[in-house]
């Protein structure tokens, strides 16, 4: 196991920061900027021994300081959408900063500008980094001082742990997740259609025109969401299916099974031609599917590639969006004196059939 830390600075911006290096026995290493606690590299050696970048990214700081796609960053205080950016708290409302139309997205990225303070820990099996920032009372509207913490730890069995913990002082919404689109092919260059997913979810919460849940369940039997049984990604991405078309592709809130608070397996993500797998595991109650469907070709990643339509794809655990608008969904209220846990595993491997 091993622990490189570097300066990782822009001087256009006049930001100072680090890029962590997280290296296992396996070959295995992942790169995490404290600049908004961003995954900015995954490298796993594929079936043919060739160290493959699953992980879209930016070539430098600059590149993550410009971003608007939110590639490998820590979102919160609130990940996903918050319908008409207005949440209420014990009967008082608050008015959040809307980014997406009307609504707010990613709680407007109130925590991915900031750099977090940083601290390593290595065991005889983990290499680890942990990051802690605020979130202020009234940043992007949101009530109370957030405490954040979040802890990427990599072992011998090439697996990812990302776990998160928050307090607060004041009765707030809680809802931290990973925005890594991953490329398990070539690391962006080319689409994921070809992926493979397979997904513990009998239900997903379908969205309106403006892409927030209209509250109630959607089987997704004799559906194009029907990942129970693994299919690659092109099957039915371009189905005529209404939720299809309003989200210009997956861009939807997977209903796990079996939530309890526990760690369990949400499913998994596999790519033929290079034998690479990645499960996750999650004690969060959704798992937001998105294939990328905003991505364009403008903004330029790692080694010149451009970022380009369905390039990637994100599977973000959660809890679902606008939940605080939805009592019927998990609650994501956390008062004074609770503390706010999450944990979420990203295991990789090799496929060794053709």
């Amino acid at each position: 196991m091993e622990i490189i830390k570097e300066a990782f600075n822009s001087v256009s911006y006049n930001i100072d920061a680090n890029l962590f290096t997280l290296r296992n026995d396996n070959g295995m290493e992942v790169k995490i900027t404290n600049y908004g606690a961003a995954i900015t590299s995954i490298i796993i050696p594929d079936k043919n021994n060739n160290p493959i970048d699953v992980a879209l990214g930016y070539e430098d700081l600059d590149g993550y300081i410009s971003d608007t796609k939110y590639l490998g960053f820590t979102v919160g205080r609130y990940a996903n959408r918050i319908g008409n950016a207005i949440i209420s708290i014990d009967g008082q409302d608050y008015k959040l900063e809307a980014n997406d139309k009307t609504n707010c997205l990613h709680s407007a990225g109130s925590m991915k500008n900031k750099v977090w303070e940083a601290e390593t820990f290595q065991r005889d099996d983990i290499a680890g980094l942990t990051l802690n920032t605020t979130s202020f009372d009234g940043e992007a509207g949101f009530p109370g001082n957030l405490t954040a913490h979040v802890t990427f730890s990599l072992d011998d069995n090439n697996s990812l742990i990302i776990e998160y913990s928050a307090e607060t002082d004041k009765p707030t919404v809680v809802n931290f997740t990973n925005h890594t689109y991953f490329n398990l092919k070539d690391g962006g260059a080319t689409d994921v259609l070809s992926h493979i997913l397979q997904l513990n979810a009998e239900s997903l919460t379908p969205i309106g025109k403006s892409l927030i849940p209209e509250g109630n369940m959607l089987p997704v039997a004799d559906t194009p969401f029907d990942f129970r049984i693994a299919k690659p990604l092109a099957k039915e991405i371009d189905d005529e299916h209404p939720q299809l078309i309003l989200a210009g592709g997956y861009d939807h809130n997977f209903v796990l099974n079996n939530f309890n608070g526990n760690l369990r397996k949400a499913g998994e993500l596999s790519e033929k031609s290079t034998g690479i797998t990645m499960e996750v595991f999650t004690t969060e109650p959704g798992l937001q599917i998105y294939t990328a469907n905003f991505l364009d070709g403008k903004a330029k990643g790692k080694s010149d590639t451009k970022l380009e339509y369905r390039h990637g794809v994100c599977l973000e655990t959660q809890h679902f969006p606008d939940s605080p608008n939805n009592t019927q969904f998990p609650s994501t209220l956390l008062r004074p004196g609770e503390h706010y846990s999450s944990s979420t595993i990203y295991k990789f491997g090799i496929d060794w059939e053709e």
